[in-house]
């Protein structure tokens, strides 16, 4: 999927070295690593984590996911998690990024798109706070156009919340959308 091959390039080129870099786009973070990883404890606010390259397992309580390109999993709250990199190398280290949810960006777009006939079943890697689906080609190319960001610095004030106004868009149209509805309730 030449998606997937123009992300992970992106994703290259703005990580330098293994690690978490925060972006001079607001709650984007890219995630680079060359080597498997031990599993690592935190604490993972509400995101949309999609990998370009590379595989991870994440671990809540006794629900585990795996997932690996063009794949992506929505944390919908505050949650103690255990995230571990499975496939990386020297080679093709694992890359990711990760988009912190805009809660308010995202109750407002919530009054203004119906709800899918999709969202009626949510996907089977769906867990209590954790859900895992398959990454749409038009998500894919918001992600991609929202990260090619980063090489034009003078258009992220203007085009980065149009492009995650979109994301959001695209993921209450997904399976997850009931999901990320139920994240807006006060319950």
């Amino acid at each position: 999927m030449q998606q997937l091959e123009d992300l992970s390039r992106l994703i290259a080129q703005h990580t330098e070295a293994d690690g978490i870099v925060e972006t001079a786009i607001p709650r984007l973070s890219l995630v680079r690593m060359s080597k498997p990883t031990e599993p690592m404890q935190g604490v993972q606010q509400p995101a949309l984590c999609l990998i370009a390259q590379g595989s991870k397992q994440v671990i809540l309580a006794d629900e585990i996911y795996d997932y690996g390109p063009a794949r992506h999993l929505i944390a919908s709250a505050d949650l103690p998690i255990t995230g571990q990199v499975l496939a990386a190398s020297q080679a093709k280290p694992y890359l990711s990024l990760k988009l912190d949810l805009d809660m308010n960006a995202l109750a407002a777009l919530v009054m203004e798109v119906p709800i899918a006939s999709s969202s009626a079943s949510p996907s089977k890697s769906c867990g209590k706070a954790l859900c895992l689906s398959r990454t749409d080609p038009k998500l894919m190319d918001a992600a991609l156009r929202l990260v090619s960001l980063l090489d034009t610095p003078d258009d992220i004030p203007v085009m980065a919340p149009l492009i995650e106004r979109e994301i959001l868009y695209r993921l209450l149209r997904g399976d997850q959308a009931a999901k990320l509805r139920r994240m807006l309730m006060p319950e």
